[in-house]
């Protein structure tokens, strides 16, 4: 945490200690995936700076913590939980629409502020995905075991679509306190990974909508999984209640029986054979 004098606020400062370049690299790096976002749930990031040796990025700093620090300090509901992984997708989608690659998402890497807002944070592995081709003989596996896909791990580079496993193996673990796989290395992982999640507990009470969304968003072949993560957020969100379009269903019924009473009270007050405009009402409104 740090306070910047000039504009008269607080700011997160990421700091590298020590002089490696390959260090150094990844931050400039990620402060280059950041300035290409500007999105309400992407993190901010303002400059960065080398001094004496020394480099740090300067970003917007998030009064909250992680998703594991916000779901510490209280009781959240699975809908509530479900919101905030929304939001982070709506921010991953916005990456991808900048042709980024996260290629670490994981709860830790989610920032939730005291506003409830959620901020997609630490792009420090953020891949150009310009092409498969390029991606492909220079990548290796890179993220957090168990949040990586196993698409991924199998060799592939990652795209949209690992990102996304990513996110919905995070909602999995914000959900029901671990994991949709046992820990393990690469070696021990990729094969579970390739044919099934762990099945979903029965004990907690999850709505329909998010255990569809995590059951498609894990599945292993990527092309059976929402088509971006902007389907992704959209499926998290809470279905609307019948009865907030009930006004509406109301008020369209009574419009149109007061404009079938009108038009047959026309039908009787003009002539005998109907209103001057009746072939015109023929062509549209039988």
């Amino acid at each position: 945490l740090g306070r910047d004098l000039e504009l008269d606020r607080d700011v997160a400062v990421k700091l590298l200690r020590g002089g490696d370049e390959h260090a150094r690299v990844s931050l400039v790096h990620e402060s280059q995936a950041l300035a290409r976002l500007n999105h309400p749930n992407v993190v901010t990031a303002y400059e960065v700076v080398r001094y004496d040796g020394a480099s740090y990025l300067v970003m917007e700093h998030v009064d909250g913590g992680t998703i594991r620090d916000w779901l510490a300090a209280a009781p959240r509901s699975p809908v509530a939980i479900a919101d905030v992984y929304a939001q982070a997708a709506r921010g991953l989608a916005a990456a991808h629409l900048a042709g980024l690659v996260h290629r670490d998402i994981k709860p830790d890497n989610v920032l939730v502020g005291m506003d409830g807002r959620a901020r997609v944070s630490d792009f420090g592995l953020a891949a150009y995905a310009l092409s498969q081709r390029e991606l492909a003989p220079n990548m290796q596996p890179a993220g957090t075991l168990p949040f990586i896909a196993p698409e991924v791990l199998a060799g592939n580079p990652p795209d949209h679509r690992s990102d996304q496993w990513s996110l919905g193996a995070s909602l999995w673990a914000s959900l029901f306190g671990e994991p949709p796989f046992a820990r393990g290395t690469p070696g021990t992982l990729a094969p579970a990974t390739t044919y099934r999640i762990r099945e979903l507990p029965a004990g907690i009470a999850i709505p329909s909508w998010v255990r569809r969304t995590l059951v498609r968003s894990l599945d292993p072949d990527p092309d059976s999984r929402f088509p971006s993560l902007g389907r992704f957020a959209a499926a998290l969100t809470p279905p609307p209640r019948r009865m907030r379009h009930m006004p509406l269903v109301v008020g369209a019924t009574v419009v149109s029986a007061a404009t079938i009473a009108l038009w047959i009270g026309l039908a009787r007050s003009d002539t005998p054979s109907g209103p001057a405009c009746m072939p015109d009402l023929e062509a549209v409104w039988t």
